[in-house]
């Protein structure tokens, strides 16, 4: 399937069978397995498999199957909210970086994700909070050339939606394609919020 996560962010892919294994390594493989095969198949066997481990090995770094769960989907929600607007905010034009960034994803994860989150009250919740907490970082920046705080929530919760949009749409478009398509979309609401400057009414 294209799109998985990258070595690098997984750590270096599947870690190998002998010794012990960090607790990141499992997290990292958690999210690698879900961007690869979705929540459906996505279970205690199906990591242990995946890392060649006897489910006794996850209890060394988590109490249950569902604390693992837990702190996966936690580790979930800190890593696409806090990390990625705290490296965004170091670059140059934010709005047109945070689009390219964001369609650049690994957006099988994101698709997983947002399938699980129709089952598990868990991923629902932290789901919930990305959403809200990107949105929330949409308008922000959005104020910073938009006066008006209720076109600026607009234009915000346009781009989320752009967003959202290619999350279902853009399967199988090359990450290249993306980026380029973040920044192309990122000019658009430039545009728009030029011509709102131009004709407020």
């Amino acid at each position: 399937m294209s799109d998985v996560l990258s070595e690098r962010e997984v750590g270096g892919g599947a870690p190998q069978a002998t010794g012990g294994l960090a607790t990141d390594h499992w997290l990292d493989a958690g999210f690698s397995l879900l961007a690869r095969n979705g929540p459906m198949a996505f279970s205690e066997a199906s990591l242990c498999a995946y890392l060649r481990k006897e489910p006794s090995a996850l209890l060394l770094h988590f109490e249950s199957w569902d604390a693992y769960v837990e702190a996966l989907v936690e580790r979930w929600r800190v890593l696409h909210v806090r990390r990625v607007f705290e490296e965004i905010a170091t670059k140059g034009d934010q709005t047109v970086k945070l689009q390219a960034s964001v369609l650049a994803a690994n957006l099988d994860l994101e698709r997983a994700m947002r399938a699980w989150a129709v089952s598990d009250e868990r991923v629902s919740a932290a789901l919930h909070v990305v959403d809200l907490k990107r949105m929330q970082y949409l308008e922000r920046l959005a104020r910073r050339q938009i006066k008006d705080r209720a076109f600026a929530r607009q234009v915000a919760r346009l781009e989320y939606a752009a967003f959202i949009g290619a999350v279902s749409l853009f399967r199988d478009l090359p990450r290249q394609r993306r980026t380029e398509l973040g920044v192309i979309h990122a000019q658009s609401i430039a545009l728009l919020i030029d011509a709102h400057r131009d004709d407020p009414a």
